[in-house]
């Protein structure tokens, strides 16, 4: 159809022009035809009829509301209309500034209630945006690998931080989250590495999983007693992290949670958390004690106490790390299992110091390959059983070693 538009109007142009009558575009002058002899005149350049754009950028609209789907030829600071063709500019469109680089800054009107997904990814040099309080959502990914942006403020309309928001903005220092909001999604904050504080509000109930992860920077987090659920890898490789608060109504530590946050010194562990899964605090090499309250009645394998190997260690013990908690409780348990030294937490008092690591068959002072192959030795009855052996090799610690002792290692060594 606009192909064959296009044909009448060169049609028709062409036609005047033979007529002597119709000015004709040159190099973006205006010209005249008289006889055959052309006159440029002295006008404005005109703009292309058939482009869509106008002052850079593209609308589309449902008679309701205008949507903006497109952005050209735009550099520093840009300002979105807030109408177009008469009505109101509600939504930026999924993908709609994408790629696009030289823009420093977006000031988006207080007509915009809508951001779709990706709607500014990768916009590498932009450092500001102004988000209004009429934005009510937002889609996935729409800051993401924004590595030059250094601060943002939430909209108050917005009850949540979406997934991968602002994952990989790398420069980000300072984020202020709505008062109103109620979960920060997975990865919503991943990979900000220059992020050094946030403020929870007390509306907050979930942190989905790894929402911080390799966040370095973040040294101190209080997450406030509303929060109910703190999700797998949330502040995993969080190496600058030195201190965090635990909400009151924890009711478990899920796994890796706190995997690799080097730099953590201490750790409270609320009294309403029964459940610590495996790995939660894997490589907290400065977590060298923890107070395990009795109501926790299922700690999962290595969740406490260890980190990487050295050599050909896949893991190991951190060096001078302790347990206190409730004598019979599973806090000693863990302890006992792990030779782990364990204290009471109502005296004081040292209640056990294992010196035989579980898994540690062959005694080098590591779990590795080789304990696999010394306990397989042991079930074919080429290796006598001495205590020492026994203690190490007895991962049920029911007096017997025999395969499912192996499997147990497998695991603990796989892990």
């Amino acid at each position: 159809m606009l192909n064959s538009i296009k044909k009448k109007a060169a049609f028709i142009m062409a036609f005047a022009v033979l007529a002597g009558t119709a000015p004709v575009l040159y190099g973006g002058e205006s010209v005249i035809s008289d006889g055959g002899i052309i006159y440029a005149a002295a006008t404005e350049d005109t703009e292309d009829p058939l482009d869509p754009y106008v002052d850079g950028f593209l609308f589309t609209n449902d008679g309701i509301k205008s949507v903006l789907i497109g952005v050209r030829d735009k550099e520093g600071e840009v300002v979105i209309p807030s109408e177009d063709s008469d009505l109101p500019v509600q939504v930026i469109g999924q993908c709609t500034f994408q790629r696009k680089t030289g823009i420093t800054k977006v000031v988006v009107p207080d007509s915009v209630k809508f951001i779709e997904s990706n709607a500014f990814d990768i916009c590498t040099d932009l450092e500001a945006v102004d988000l209004p309080d009429s934005v009510i959502s937002m889609e996935k990914c729409v800051f993401s690998n924004c590595s030059s942006l250094l601060e943002v403020k939430m909209p108050e309309g917005m009850t949540s931080v979406p997934e991968s928001c602002f994952s990989n903005c790398r420069k980000l220092k300072s984020v202020v989250l709505s008062s109103n909001t109620k979960n920060i999604y997975t990865y919503a904050f991943q990979q900000c590495r220059a992020l050094e504080s946030i403020e929870f509000p007390d509306t907050l109930e979930r942190i989905y999983g790894a929402s911080f992860s390799d966040c370095y920077a973040l040294e101190e987090v209080n997450i406030p007693d509303s929060v109910y659920m703190i999700d797998m890898y949330a502040f995993a490789e969080c190496s600058g992290l030195k201190k965090i608060k635990l909400p009151a109504k924890l009711t478990a530590i899920k796994a890796r949670t706190f995997y690799h946050c080097s730099s953590l010194e201490s750790i409270e562990i609320p009294e309403t958390v029964t459940t610590v899964e495996e790995n939660a605090f894997y490589g907290c090499e400065n977590l060298k004690s923890v107070t395990i309250p009795p109501s926790v009645t299922q700690i999962g394998k290595m969740a406490f106490g260890y980190t990487v190997g050295e050599g050909a260690a896949q893991f190991g013990l951190i060096d001078g790390f302790s347990i206190k908690g409730q004598v019979g409780s599973a806090a000693q348990e863990y302890a006992n299992m792990h030779m782990i030294p364990f204290y009471d937490m109502e005296t004081g008092e040292l209640v056990s110091a294992p010196t035989i690591i579980k898994g540690d068959v062959d005694s080098d002072g590591s779990v590795t390959a080789s304990d696999l192959a010394s306990m397989i030795q042991i079930l074919l009855g080429k290796v006598e059983l001495t205590e020492d052996i026994t203690a190490s090799a007895d991962m049920d610690d029911n007096g017997i070693v025999n395969i499912l002792d192996l499997i147990k290692l497998k695991n603990l060594f796989i892990q």
